[in-house]
C-alpha cells in the first residue's frame, strides 16, 4: 500500500487480556479503503476478538482503534450506531434467525437502521439486490433449515451488504463448508470488494482462501503481528514462526530448520 494513503482503520499498540491471560500483547496495523485483508493465525490468538474490538463491541485494555481518525471507544452512542451501519459483520455461524424466512432475515438490518426513513418497497428492493449479488434470488420464502451450509453463509453476507456498508468484517466465512462452497464464498467476497468497493477484513484459518482472495495478509500469533504483506510476501516470509505456521510445521525447530528458514 502506498504510504500516502490514509487508512480507514488504524490499530495502534492494542492490548487485551482476560485475567492472567494476555491474548493481544501489542497489535498494530492499518486497513485501507477497498482492500481485502486476511487475518491468519492459530486458534485462540485473538483474531475474532479484534473484529469485535474494531466495531466497539469489546474494549481494549490499552492502545487505540481509530476509524477515519476517530477513536472508536470514545464515540458517542449515536456515532457508534452510525459506525455499525457503515461497518457490517458476517458472523462465523451465519447467525440467521431460524424462525424467519430468508427475506425477513435479509431485511432485518434495514428495518433496524431505517425503520422510519426508508419505504418498505425500497427495503424489499435492497433485499432482491443483495440476494442477486450472492446468486440466491428465488429462495426468499425459504427458512434457514431448508438451506445448505454454503447458502446460509451467503444469506448472512446478503443480510450484511443489504445495508450497503463501507466495510465488511468476516469471521471465518468458509468454516465448515465443502471445497466448492468455500471457493464460491471466497470469490463472492473478492467480487463484492472489487465491484462495490467494499473494504473487507476476513478472519480465517483457510490459507488457500487468504492467499487466493486477499490483497494483503497479516499473521497474528503470540499476541503480536508476526508478519504482513502480499500473499506472495507472506509465503516467502523470513520469520521462522510465520513460515512454520503457513507450512504447518511443529514449533520445536531443529537446527536444520533454522539453517533453512533463518531465525525469527
Amino acid at each position: 500500500m502506498s504510504e500516502d494513503r490514509q487508512p480507514l482503520f488504524s490499530l495502534r499498540n492494542v492490548r487485551k487480556g482476560f485475567g492472567a491471560e494476555h491474548v493481544l500483547r501489542d497489535i498494530s496495523f492499518d486497513v485501507y479503503k477497498g482492500e481485502v485483508l486476511a487475518l491468519l493465525g492459530p486458534s485462540g490468538c485473538g483474531k475474532s476478538l479484534l473484529l469485535k474490538m474494531m466495531i466497539g463491541l469489546v474494549l481494549p485494555d490499552a492502545g487505540e482503534i481509530l476509524f477515519e481518525g476517530r477513536a472508536v471507544n470514545s464515540l458517542a452512542l449515536a456515532d457508534k450506531i452510525e459506525l455499525r451501519r457503515r461497518v457490517g459483520m458476517v458472523f462465523q455461524y451465519g447467525a440467521l434467525f431460524d424462525s424467519m424466512s430468508v427475506r425477513d432475515n435479509v431485511v432485518y438490518g434495514l428495518r433496524e437502521h431505517y425503520a422510519k426513513t426508508m419505504p418498505e418497497e425500497q427495503k424489499q428492493q435492497r433485499v432482491r439486490s443483495a440476494l442477486e449479488a450472492v446468486s440466491l434470488l428465488g429462495i426468499e420464502d425459504l427458512l434457514p433449515s431448508a438451506l445448505s451450509g454454503g447458502m446460509k453463509k451467503r444469506v448472512g453476507i446478503a443480510r450484511t451488504v443489504a445495508v450497503q456498508p463501507e466495510v465488511v468484517l468476516y469471521d471465518e466465512p468458509t468454516m465448515g463448508l465443502d471445497p466448492i462452497s468455500t471457493t464460491r464464498v471466497g470469490q463472492l467476497i473478492r467480487n463484492l470488494a472489487h465491484e462495490t468497493k467494499i473494504t473487507s477484513v476476513m478472519v480465517t484459518h483457510d490459507m488457500k482462501l487468504a492467499f487466493d482472495e486477499a490483497d494483503r495478509v497479516l499473521v497474528i500469533s503470540e499476541g503480536l503481528v508476526l508478519g504482513q504483506g502480499t500473499p506472495k510476501q507472506i509465503q516467502e516470509h523470513h520469520d521462522l514462526r510465520v513460515r512454520g505456521f503457513i507450512e504447518g510445521r511443529d514449533p520445536d525447530w531443529t537446527e536444520e530448520d533454522v539453517q533453512m528458514y533463518g531465525v525469527p
